[in-house]
């Protein structure tokens, strides 16, 4: 219901008030939840817009969370699992506690970085973010600036355009069918192509590079 309300006019994040995600009605859900759901929507219209320009549909396959319900805390008792993902405020007293493992990976971003308070919860996993603090920005010698977009991965101040088939592989995954097994191969040729370009960029000689604009992939 959120997606076919802001299809037609989308607020931003900023904009979300308690009268926009208030449309949902005779809902047992709390008010809490129901905000999270309408600031995802607004996520998924506006990258369907920029992309396909076709109304997206959720699937029900995933569920983002933030800290206002959510708090990933570490196991008391040490055994099978390491942390645990503890829900509530969902509406009608549910609490739910979801078991969580973690790998080798998990243990050395935590050790660089700070882990965020939003997750993203699938039937089969929880998806975790990091901030990680980069290296102070060095300001001697000469300055490219990078822009990106969807038609050209980067577009250097010197002229030289680098990826400028990004459109394609964003486009041929998404005229694959959902969770096929052609989209998942077009997303893994996106994200090798992707990483090309980044070691294209990593390998220019001048020593300061500034991001002026960074539009995300979505794929």
């Amino acid at each position: 219901m959120f997606i076919a309300a802001f299809w037609v006019a989308c607020p931003s994040k900023f904009q979300l008030r308690k009268s926009a995600f208030d449309i949902v009605k005779d809902s047992w859900l709390t008010a809490v939840l129901k905000q999270g759901a309408a600031a995802e929507a607004i996520s998924m219209v506006h990258v369907a817009k920029g992309i396909k320009g076709e109304m997206p549909i959720h699937r029900g396959t995933r569920m983002r969370v933030n800290a206002n319900i959510a708090e990933f805390k570490k196991a008391k008792i040490a055994g099978e699992f390491d942390y645990w993902l503890h829900l509530n405020s969902m509406g009608h007293g549910i609490v739910i506690d979801i078991p969580v493992r973690v790998h080798k990976h998990f243990n050395k971003l935590l050790q660089r970085g700070q882990l965020c308070r939003s997750y993203v919860i699938t039937a089969n996993y929880v998806q975790l973010a990091f901030r990680i603090p980069f290296e102070a920005r060095r300001t001697a010698g000469p300055v490219i600036a990078i822009d990106s977009g969807l038609n050209t991965l980067a577009s250097l101040s010197t002229g030289q355009q680098l990826g400028n088939d990004i459109r394609g592989c964003t486009e041929r995954v998404a005229r694959c069918k959902y969770m096929s097994k052609g989209r998942l191969k077009a997303k893994r040729a996106l994200r090798q192509r992707i990483n090309e370009v980044v070691k294209q960029v990593s390998s220019l000689k001048p020593r300061a590079i500034v991001v002026e604009r960074l539009k995300g992939i979505k794929y």
